[in-house]
């Protein structure tokens, strides 16, 4: 049986991932980066990575007003961090030639212990 597929529900199938388009190169998509704060240090974990472990990662910090991205390649993220100061993460991998990129991750660097 065959059915039309409205612009909307084409929205959907595309917003959803279901949509899959044959193209030069793949993509798709990874998980969100596991991103914590405290005790002014940042702790990112990504997901997957393929047989190395090493993501790609885009990292934006936003100090009074000023914001600065960085990218850079590394298993996992551990460092000091501005207090109070928000953070984006994403990362992405290369896994059996197809490149895996995550969603953002947001977190405020907190100068607290954890509880």
């Amino acid at each position: 049986m065959r059915r039309l597929i409205t612009g909307t529900s084409l929205a959907l199938l595309v917003a959803s991932g279901m949509l899959v388009l044959e193209s030069g190169s793949a993509l798709a998509s990874a998980p969100v980066p596991d991103c914590f704060s405290y005790n002014s240090t940042l702790y990112c974990y990504g997901y997957g990575g393929g047989s190395t472990g090493s993501y790609n990662w885009t990292l934006t910090q936003t100090v009074d007003g000023v914001t600065t991205t960085s990218e850079f390649a590394a298993d996992f993220i551990k460092g000091a961090c501005y207090p109070e100061a928000r953070y984006t993460i994403s990362y992405s991998y290369v896994s059996g030639g197809v490149t895996y990129d995550s969603a953002t991750s947001e977190v405020i660097c907190d100068p607290n212990p954890p509880l």
